[in-house]
């Protein structure tokens, strides 16, 4: 069945009226829903309603909401820091995935080798988080953060006031700790992913990781593109708390 998040919504058992231009043209004409038919609406912080299309025109649509759900958040919290790419369509690849997959934040991070230094289209950004979160049912949106330097970055690692949280970057060198050894006794806690620019980061930014106590893993023998880089560490850290 067809989700729709509209966030900030009072879901509630009655009517709902929906006066968003672009929700009512996927409605209407991308997805052709036909009065009758019914899907979930979801608030985007847990809540879910099943609703049946009572009226849908173009300038609004009425649903009938029944029961209203609540689900719990899954308790491990997934960050995401992951270094702007220089073409933007890039960046939005991971930021889609990313959401499917359960990152709670995901933050644009600034290092040494990346060519632009802030999100150029942030509207774009939050629709494809939103259409991301109705394909794949997902109840809670996650936070999409500005972007922040490598410094601030340090800093929020040596500022953590809770010491059980992981700090993690994947790299292809040999000489890295395996993945399971760094995810040790890490259920429930908060988990920080980085992954680097197009290029890698740099040796210095390498080293400062390292001796901030952030914990390299091994990702394989290839060097792979930024993209496949953050949805295989994403995927392998998931996996690797959850197994």
């Amino acid at each position: 069945m067809q989700y729709f998040l509209i966030p900030g919504v009072e879901l509630s058992v009655g009517a709902l009226e929906v006066v968003d231009a672009q929700l009512l043209h996927q409605m209407s004409k991308v997805l052709r829903f036909k009065v009758g038919q019914e899907c979930y609406v979801m608030d985007g912080c847990g809540r879910r309603a099943r609703a049946q299309i009572v009226k849908l025109h173009k300038k609004g649509a009425e649903l009938s909401l029944g029961e209203v759900e609540h689900f719990e958040d899954t308790p491990l919290d997934v960050r995401l820091y992951c270094a702007l790419s220089k073409k933007p369509a890039t960046f939005e690849l991971i930021v889609q995935k990313a959401t499917e997959m359960g990152a709670n934040r995901i933050v644009p991070l600034v290092t040494e080798r990346v060519q632009v230094d802030h999100v150029r289209k942030p509207e774009r950004l939050g629709l494809i988080v939103r259409e991301a979160c109705e394909q794949s049912e997902r109840l809670y949106v996650p936070e999409l953060s500005p972007s922040i330097s490598f410094e601030e970055l340090l800093a929020l690692k040596k500022d953590s006031s809770d010491k059980n949280d992981v700090w993690l970057y994947g790299d292809a060198r040999e000489d890295l700790s395996s993945l399971s050894s760094c995810l040790s006794e890490s259920q429930g806690k908060t988990l920080h992913l980085v992954i680097g620019p197009e290029g890698g980061l740099s040796e210095n930014e390498l080293n400062l990781l390292e001796e901030k106590g952030f914990c390299g893993f091994k990702m394989g023998s290839t060097v792979l593109r930024m993209e496949t880089a953050a949805i295989s560490a994403l995927a392998l850290c998931l996996y690797g708390v959850n197994s």
